[in-house]
């Protein structure tokens, strides 16, 4: 096993991220992003790491993942229906849509996640996920991870 920095060759625009490139033949790599697999031939590695000293190696890096949400004031009307006491039978046939269930229907204050992001504070990261995925950044908000 080895540690590498690597970019996902199948989605295109792809951050580049950290993985561990398994032993074998046709060796895939585990993502440590997303705890998925990327299979032989669908990656590019960049660069590969030393083992020695890896807590040292990620506390020293100058960019810093950040889990990015819109802020719940600038959603509305978001309701999330509430399914707690429904069985498996009924969760399975029910129509959620019906005015019969109205009352399932609660509203509740989102933080719709938007991305997680490499960047150098709270206010670049809202300004990379607002790029990325055409919102204002104004309305977002970042916390560090």
């Amino acid at each position: 096993m080895e540690l590498v920095y690597f970019r996902d060759t199948l989605e295109e625009g792809a951050e580049p991220q950290y993985g561990i490139l398994m032993d074998g033949d046709e060796p895939c790599i585990l993502c440590l992003c997303c705890g998925s697999t990327v299979d032989y031939g669908d990656y590019s590695i960049l660069e590969r790491l030393p083992w020695q000293n890896i807590s040292e190696f990620i506390k020293s890096g100058k960019k810093r993942k950040y889990v990015v949400c819109m802020n719940s004031v600038y959603v509305r009307d978001a309701q999330f229906l509430d399914t707690r006491d429904l069985s498996q039978d009924v969760f399975d046939e029910f129509d959620y849509y019906s005015p019969e269930n109205e009352d399932q229907w609660i509203d509740m204050e989102p933080s719709p996640f938007v991305a997680i992001v490499e960047a150098d504070s709270n206010e670049s990261a809202c300004k990379i996920a607002a790029k990325q995925k055409y919102f204002d950044a104004r309305c977002l908000f970042a916390t560090k991870i």
